[in-house]
């Protein structure tokens, strides 16, 4: 016979304060950290406090000078994910599994970590896996292409469950804006989003905005998600991000930090110099 988990967090509730990014005296160039409730206070980090100092991080030495900064090291994003994990777990009925969905690829080591998580709470879950792609280079590509991992439609588990999407970044909202309205035809009790990084296209009010059309939370988009910022890890400037699943031309997702990638990198398409 297992272990049945106990643990002492508050009980869920269907409905949960979310707490917006302050614009900060960065404007556009700071890292915004949101924490959830019960966790520490927001921190705003300007891009210049962004670490220089690379030498000291993990990262295949065919990357050399690749990145112009640090951005977010692996310590504050596992901390990052912890808090949301709790927050989920507050959140949702732990009597039912929850349908956790990966946007492939991108997603992949963020939701495994958020997995791990909430594995350790001993929160009840499913998974699977979409597709998606929007991507190609250093720019969306206008269009957006959904498919399941195995080739099919999407999975027939998403009726009448909570389905929680899990994405790398929101960038321009192309991507979400074709996928929530294709899981909201599959009857589910609810369609939220994680991601571990939102971009800001502007100000504060615009990012939300965007946002708000885009998950649902107006009544132009028709309702089909909610945004909680509970579930975002962090908002950052309009810059190229790679690392922990974040790519240019595939290359750069097996890095456990997050950094702004530079000129090298992106000269080289990806694959540095030498090609």
């Amino acid at each position: 016979m297992g272990i049945i988990c106990s643990n002492t967090l508050s009980t869920p509730s269907s409905s949960m304060k979310s707490t917006t990014p302050s614009a900060g005296s960065g404007g556009g160039n700071y890292i915004h950290v949101i924490a959830s409730g019960g966790a520490a206070a927001p921190k705003d980090i300007t891009i210049h406090e962004a670490s220089d100092d690379i030498q000291n991080t993990n990262y295949p030495p065919i990357y050399e000078s690749h990145f112009s900064k640090l951005l977010i090291p692996h310590t504050l994003l596992q901390e990052r994910t912890a808090q949301i994990a709790s927050h989920i777990h507050n959140t949702y009925d732990h009597n039912e599994a929850l349908l956790i969905i990966c946007v492939l690829k991108g997603s992949s080591p963020f939701f495994h970590l958020l997995l791990q998580e909430l594995s350790g709470l001993c929160h009840p879950y499913m998974i699977d896996f979409i597709k998606v792609k929007s991507y190609e280079g250093l720019n969306s590509s206008g269009t957006v292409q959904v498919g399941t991992a195995g080739g099919g439609g999407l999975p027939k588990s998403i009726q009448g469950r909570h389905v929680l999407i899990i994405e790398d970044i929101i960038d321009t909202g192309l991507t979400l804006s074709a996928l929530i309205p294709k899981i909201k035809e599959e009857k589910p009790k609810s369609v939220k989003v994680c991601s571990m990084l939102v971009k800001r296209l502007g100000e504060k009010e615009e990012t939300t905005d965007k946002l708000d059309h885009v998950l649902g939370t107006n009544e132009s988009s028709g309702g089909c998600a909610g945004i909680d910022w509970n579930l975002i890890g962090f908002s950052i400037p309009d810059i190229f991000v790679v690392g922990c699943g974040l790519d240019f031309n595939e290359m750069y997702r097996d890095l456990m930090d997050l950094y702004i990638l530079g000129p090298i990198g992106i000269e080289g398409g990806g694959y540095g110099e030498d090609v």
